[in-house]
């Protein structure tokens, strides 16, 4: 048997929480940033990976154009402006880590990486408590400056993990997204234990599929992604141990199996979770000795997609 892993990183900066208080970001700065990512290209480029790097837009454009480009813009989501708290910093000059286009740029030096998009201001696409045309707005402004900049359109990881509007995505090109793992489909503080709790099982087999079990329709839906957890909130409790343990049976599953694992993370995590540099090199030596031994490819979103993992 033959399996494959998918790492992809959600690349938000202080998008991914734009409705948190202000204080709530505060941990987020583009120096920190820079540092994060470089530190993780490293450990990519020591163990040869290849990677899905999902950029929001917004992050990748410089502070003086963003501002002129949401200027007058209104993202209705849960009956709020989604944009009103990164406007306001924006506009006030603040733009440390909203604006951070060098990632992007260290990213693409590495020549090896792939890049999708994570929607263009992170505005979660929700089919009832985002409007059909806030999406319409968020995806084509994604498209037309990933266009610009020269990156390869088609693939999207959901912001939020909320799955909707697929309508309104295909009609603008995209082709295929990173589906939902089952423990992110739960909201509120029920969704948070389960999630916390599930963190503890090293038996986690759901979204793991066989080669050619891309779920096909107006976009494909690929592996669900497995969050490599951070020590941050009500996820300090769990041990670094365990998820160590608990990426290591998911690979070894799908080396015996021939199935596909999408691990994934935020680079900003490894900001209050310095740990985290450690749990990514580990799983990524563990990958490697299963490489080496012809057990398991390395591919990306993309490859996934095209159908470029080896059946088993």
């Amino acid at each position: 048997m033959t399996g494959a892993l998918v790492i992809s990183l959600d690349c938000e900066g202080k998008w991914g929480i734009a409705d948190r208080p202000k204080e709530g970001r505060s941990f987020i700065s583009s120096e920190k940033l820079v540092g994060v990512y470089s530190r993780i290209l490293d450990i990519l480029e020591k163990y040869r990976f290849r990677a899905t790097f999902a950029f929001v837009t917004a992050l990748c454009i410089d502070a003086d154009e963003l501002r002129h480009l949401l200027s007058g813009v209104d993202l209705r989501h849960a009956g709020k402006d989604w944009l009103a708290a990164p406007r306001l910093e924006l506009g006030g000059g603040a733009s440390d880590g909203w604006c951070a286009p060098d990632l992007l740029t260290q990213v693409r030096s590495r020549g090896v990486h792939h890049i999708c998009t994570h929607g263009g201001t992170h505005l979660p696409y929700s089919n009832d408590a985002t409007t059909q045309e806030s999406v319409a707005w968020d995806i084509s402004f994604a498209r037309q400056h990933h266009e610009r900049l020269g990156l390869d359109w088609g693939g999207i990881v959901f912001p939020r993990n909320v799955v909707g509007h697929l309508d309104v995505l295909a009609a603008c090109g995209i082709s295929y997204y990173r589906s939902m793992d089952r423990c992110e489909q739960v909201g509120g503080n029920v969704g948070k234990a389960i999630r916390l709790s599930n963190e503890f099982v090293s038996a986690d087999r759901f979204g793991l599929r066989k080669h050619g079990e891309t779920q096909r329709g107006a976009l494909s839906a690929l592996s669900s992604g497995k969050f490599i957890n951070a020590r941050i909130g009500f996820r300090r409790r769990v041990p670094s141990r365990l998820t160590l343990r608990r990426a290591e049976v998911m690979l070894d599953f799908a080396v015996s199996h021939g199935r596909i694992l999408h691990l994934y993370t935020h680079p900003h995590n490894f900001i209050n979770d310095v740990e985290m540099f450690e749990k990514l090199d580990h799983i990524l030596c563990k990958a490697t000795s299963l490489v080496k031994a012809g057990q398991l490819q390395v591919i990306t979103m993309e490859d996934e997609f095209n159908g470029k993992a080896a059946k088993p």
